[in-house]
């Protein structure tokens, strides 16, 4: 009986975690999380601003590019298997309690397409006029370098 117990409760837990994810999708929260652009296409994942924590006035995703490259853009993509996570494009969306913003730290060739940066603000749900972007020193793809 207790197995079942704890297993009815975590069930319930992420339930109501899936639930809270739902109802904040539909509100339009913004995201702060990572990205990769390859190609053409924007693969991203990310916590609703709410739902993180301010570490010293920053709200930071706590996962790491090399992470989210090996664990889910090769499982996704396995032709990526032979690219190390630094390849593509990429970068972080920070939101900073101080100043109000989002800053999101990328690669000259994203700071510099703002198709790209409309794509990245409707998919993370940032407000345009709260937004900035800045290429980061470490953030150089194949092309930047």
């Amino acid at each position: 009986m207790t197995i079942a117990k704890n297993v009815s409760d975590l069930l319930d837990r992420v339930k109501e975690k899936n639930d809270r994810f739902q109802e904040l999708s539909e509100s339009g929260s913004p995201y702060v999380g990572i990205f990769y652009v390859i190609g053409k296409e924007l693969y991203w994942e990310g916590d609703h601003m709410s739902e993180v924590k301010a570490m010293n006035g920053i709200k930071d995703y706590p996962r790491e590019h090399s992470k989210y490259w090996n664990l889910s853009i090769q499982r996704i993509l396995p032709e990526m298997k032979k690219y190390d996570y630094q390849y593509y494009p990429r970068g972080r969306v920070i939101y900073n309690d101080e100043t109000k913003k989002f800053e999101v730290y990328c690669d000259k060739c994203i700071k510099n397409d703002s198709n790209i940066q409309r794509e990245i603000n409707g998919e993370m749900n940032i407000p345009y006029t709260t937004v900035y972007y800045t290429d980061g020193a470490h953030y150089k793809c194949h092309d930047c370098k």
